[in-house]
């Protein structure tokens, strides 16, 4: 049965240091979270992850699955654990790092040095940003998760992972930070293709520019994307007939 504990690393994983752990050369020091997660729901999430990392390698089709399971298994924890780098660094690294090289860098099952290269170093331990956050393998899944999950409904949890592009333009952003916000953009602009959804998310961070998000009501938010994305579809329009 699969370890239920949660912790975290007591210093953050320098860049360079992957590879020494994922061959054992270190082992940095944890500690245990006062963590408020279901421990049936994490070794759930476990198990899902280890059927993953058996499968076909860089595969996306369990990324909903387990970012579901993931984020039930974590609702209970506090924020400020959720948001500490040293937790994800330590999931990636000790119970899920076959998953993350499967998924994401198959190339360290025969050499765990290719570890060291910074766009593989991101996906176990992130970096310093917004981007940084959701390039890190599991905090990404959490994260996506959570800002399309409304009253228990994954419809759009499952409906971001399909769409690769978007989810990219809306969590690698500030869109991401604010689930109406990001809830929106995913129920709106998935489906009217890749150039009017870029143009679309274009013009909604340029109007955060001006507009506090977090003091819109619901259908403000709403009528914010809408208004966006008429205005990429007109501004293709237009290129289409100038072209």
């Amino acid at each position: 049965m699969a370890d239920s504990s949660l912790f975290r690393y007591e210093e953050v994983v320098p860049t360079g240091s992957v590879p020494l752990i994922l061959t054992s050369e270190i082992e940095p020091a944890v500690a245990s979270m006062a963590h408020r997660h279901d421990p049936s729901a994490y070794r759930g999430f476990l198990d899902a992850a280890d059927l993953a990392a058996s499968e076909a390698p860089k595969s996306t089709d369990r990324d909903s699955e387990l970012a579901v399971l993931l984020h039930r298994a974590l609702a209970g924890c506090q924020r400020r654990d959720l948001t500490d780098a040293r937790f994800w660094q330590w999931l990636t690294t000790v119970p899920c790092r076959e998953y993350v090289i499967n998924r994401w860098a198959p190339e360290c099952k025969d050499d765990p040095h290719q570890a060291g290269r910074f766009s593989i170093h991101q996906r176990f331990c992130g970096a310093g940003s917004i981007t940084g956050t959701a390039r890190n393998a599991l905090a990404r899944l959490f994260w996506v998760a959570e800002g399309t999950v409304a009253d228990g409904d994954y419809g759009l949890t499952k409906q971001a992972f399909a769409n690769s592009d978007l989810l990219v333009g809306v969590f690698e952003r500030r869109l991401g930070l604010e689930p109406r916000l990001s809830r929106s953009c995913i129920q709106h602009l998935d489906g009217v293709g890749e150039e009017i959804h870029r143009l679309a998310l274009r013009v909604i961070n340029f109007s955060l520019s001006t507009v506090l998000v977090e003091a819109l009501t619901d259908d403000e938010v709403d009528s914010l994307v809408q208004r966006s994305l008429s205005t990429a579809q007109a501004a293709s329009a237009g290129s289409g007939r100038s072209g």
